[in-house]
């Protein structure tokens, strides 16, 4: 494709060529095989970013007409039709950059389309109806981007709420374990009290510990018990038996306080050693 490429700020827009100062965009009759780019980076920069139109009048036509442009990064292309170039000689055309309110011209810009081999007579086609077809295009084109970026939208969502639910799963087992680590914990912590209370029963400690006054083992503790049926055995006085192993012979032990109230005498009727103690 031939490109022209051309400033719309300023004076008149350069470079200027062709047949009288005007640029040549191709012969009668071509069709998409040149591109007119128009520079319109410096309004932007002052002005901010806004719609940009080009009104080409053919020679010949009373009326402007405007043509399709593919706008990107402060230039608009014109790719020039047969539309355009329908009538031999120099045609004009007119930038517009319009912000809000505010709307910016060019100067008017020249174009020459020259003589083509076998260039159709008559009549030439009315621009506005290629223009109609070129918006019905775009409605179209329009349209079906709206239906993909729907497309595209419900896609999106679901993915959303695919996430929102694997956060509300991760966030139940994450509920769940607390509640088991909890439960552990207590489970850990009773275990931990059973056995100090068996401890407490036992010995009257927990931990270890001595049980405190307020305690209800304080008093009331198998150990406690033991001491105190130790210290009544002491105070009555006891005797107890035993076999030594190596000479085969009982042996009795009598507390000192009990000694004198213990009497031994053997039965010479059955022949059994009864001893006898005088409370």
């Amino acid at each position: 494709m031939n490109m022209i490429n051309i400033s719309v700020a300023g004076g008149v827009p350069s470079p200027v060529e062709g047949a009288c100062g005007a640029l040549t965009i191709g012969n009668v009759g071509d069709n998409g095989a040149t591109g007119v780019a128009l520079d319109f980076s410096a309004w932007a920069e002052e002005y901010g970013a806004g719609a940009v139109t080009l009104g080409v009048r053919r020679k010949g036509d009373a009326a402007w007409y405007p043509v399709a442009l593919t706008v990107e990064d402060g230039s608009a292309l014109w790719i020039v039709s047969n539309i355009d170039t329908a009538v031999y000689g120099i045609g004009e055309a007119r930038f517009a950059y319009t912000v809000g309110e505010v709307e910016k011209r060019s100067a008017v810009f020249r174009f020459f389309v020259d003589r083509g081999l076998g260039a159709p007579e008559g009549t030439p086609p009315d621009p506005y109806e290629d223009w109609v077809e070129r918006l019905e295009d775009l409605g179209a084109e329009t349209l079906q981007n709206a239906q993909d970026a729907a497309e595209s939208a419900s896609e999106a969502q679901g993915y959303a709420e695919g996430a929102e639910t694997a956060k509300d799963n991760a966030e139940a087992e994450a509920e769940a374990a607390q509640a088991a680590k909890e439960a552990a914990e207590a489970a850990a912590e009773a275990a931990e009290s059973s056995q100090e209370d068996a401890e407490a029963w036992a010995v009257g400690e927990r931990g270890g510990e001595p049980v405190t006054p307020s305690d209800p083992t304080y008093f009331n503790n198998a150990k406690h018990y033991a001491l105190v049926a130790q210290q009544g055995a002491d105070r009555a006085g006891y005797a107890f038996f035993d076999v030594n192993d190596s000479d085969g012979n009982m042996y009795v032990t009598i507390t000192e306080n009990l000694a004198q109230d213990v009497t031994f005498e053997v039965d010479e009727t059955i022949g059994e050693l009864e001893v006898t103690i005088h409370g």
